[in-house]
């Protein structure tokens, strides 16, 4: 060790600070407002459009196509929305080797196993309602249209926060950048939306902090009212699609498409439809692709959601369940229970649940409302449908499959209590206790406590 020899450090020479090259001291903040004259917003690219002085063509990849296109897709919600997103913002490359950029929301929890991943450009617009990320995504935009690509963003909030999109995104885009609006929305038929979004409404959900607790200063705006209230509370209401497409009509009409869940085929599914319009109706290169995809929603058995939080409520309501357990807890272990005895809604298992439905004529005022939604959305954009092959013999069927399965049901949760209250005694001894074994334990033991 005595004959290693170290320079002193008084010899070693670092480059002073005054002559590091950084390159990140040379750019500066892009000003989406600097050295721009003010202009008249009727002028706009996506005005002309909407008055139809400009025809816009879908297809940015045509032979006779060299326009980019920016394309908006609105959602409405529950409609496929995510694994549209998840794919686009899992396949960069991809979209790279066909001349599009995504600059929509990601999905964080679904999409942090894939290598690359997109940036989310439009989250802190929409949700923080920061304009300083509106100036972000309006760069961001304006490059890419202005090297030719086309842009894609994806975001169900852009139809609930039109304002914050149109002000700082859509009326600033500079008028010198020639470029095809494009608005896509997806529809689904409302007795299947409508049963979908009431169980992702009041459905256990990660994030949902509320859900973690019992005495909460929102806990009665977390309590789930039965479907056939919640259905009650949407008389007035109209189908989301409409109001969106409605919504846009006056900024990009001519150039608005509705993806159709139920074409009859094998492009009867959102993200297959985005792609073979993306991709000129390739069918090859879009089955190809499919093919390896992973949907975001997989299939489960959630026919006793909603009906397990009401439960749980019940009995706390009533002194059954100890506030030392956490609520996601108790759930969680009432859905088991309800499995076990009675499968599903559909499937009956050792007992057959009671179970409240529509009365006949309930029935009766939601297909019709199903049936004269999708006329009058027809009628109204039915040249925009991509696809359509749904029939309204297809769309009654479809309804009575829905009523067949018990979908529109709850559990008479008073009912089953006061006929099978002995076969819930193994899970309600172990509430009033206070204790719970982990899910895990409770498959391998086959108890609760």
């Amino acid at each position: 060790k005595s004959t290693r020899t170290v320079a002193p450090k008084s010899t070693r020479t670092v480059a002073p600070k005054s002559t590091r090259t950084v390159a990140r001291t040379t750019t500066t903040k892009y000003d989406p407002e600097a050295a721009r004259p003010a202009r008249d917003i009727s002028t706009s690219a996506t005005q002309r459009f909407a008055n139809g002085s400009e025809k816009c063509n879908f297809f940015p990849n045509g032979r006779n196509n060299t326009t980019p296109s920016l394309i908006i897709h609105i959602g409405p919600r529950k409609t496929g929305t995510t694994s549209i997103q998840n794919f686009f913002t899992c396949h960069e490359d991809f979209l790279r080797r066909h001349n599009y950029y995504y600059l929509g929301k990601t999905n964080v929890l679904d999409t942090k196993k894939c290598e690359h991943t997109s940036k989310d450009f439009v989250r802190d617009v929409l949700q923080m309602k920061k304009e300083e990320s509106g100036a972000d995504l309006l760069y961001m935009i304006e490059y890419h249209l202005g090297m030719g690509h086309n842009v894609i963003i994806s975001d169900e909030g852009i139809a609930e926060n039109k304002d914050a999109f149109d002000e700082w995104v859509l009326k600033k885009i500079d008028l010198s950048i020639d470029y095809n609006p494009h608005i896509v929305a997806t529809y689904r038929r409302y007795h299947e939306w409508i049963i979908s979004w009431y169980r992702f409404t009041y459905g256990p959900k990660w994030y949902d902090k509320t859900f973690r607790q019992w005495n909460h200063k929102a806990k009665e705006l977390t309590r789930p009212p039965t479907f056939k209230s919640f259905l009650e509370s949407y008389q007035d209401k109209s189908h989301p699609i409409i109001e969106e497409m409605n919504l846009f009509r006056n900024r990009v009409g001519v150039c608005t498409d509705i993806l159709n869940l139920h074409h009859l085929g094998e492009k009867g599914d959102s993200l297959t439809q985005f792609l073979s319009l993306l991709l000129n109706n390739d069918q090859s290169l879009v089955s190809h692709v499919t093919r390896s995809i992973k949907r975001a929603n997989k299939s489960r058995n959630n026919a006793f959601d909603i009906d397990s939080e009401r439960l749980a409520l019940m009995l706390h309501d009533q002194g059954k369940v100890r506030d030392v357990l956490l609520r996601r807890e108790v759930v969680t272990m009432i859905k088991m229970h309800f499995a076990i005895l009675y499968g599903d809604k559909e499937k009956k298992g050792q007992y057959a649940a009671p179970l409240d439905c529509l009365r006949p004529q309930e029935e009766s005022d939601f297909l019709t409302k199903t049936e004269l939604t999708e006329t009058g959305l027809f009628r109204s954009v039915g040249d925009k449908f991509l696809n359509w092959g749904g029939r309204a013999d297809d769309l009654i069927d479809g309804f009575r499959s829905y009523v067949r399965k018990n979908s529109f049901c709850d559990v008479d949760l008073e009912k089953m209590m006061q006929h099978h209250g002995k076969y819930w005694e193994p899970l309600l001894v172990c509430l009033e206790k206070g204790k719970l074994l982990g899910k895990q334990k409770v498959i391998a033991l086959g108890r609760y406590c």
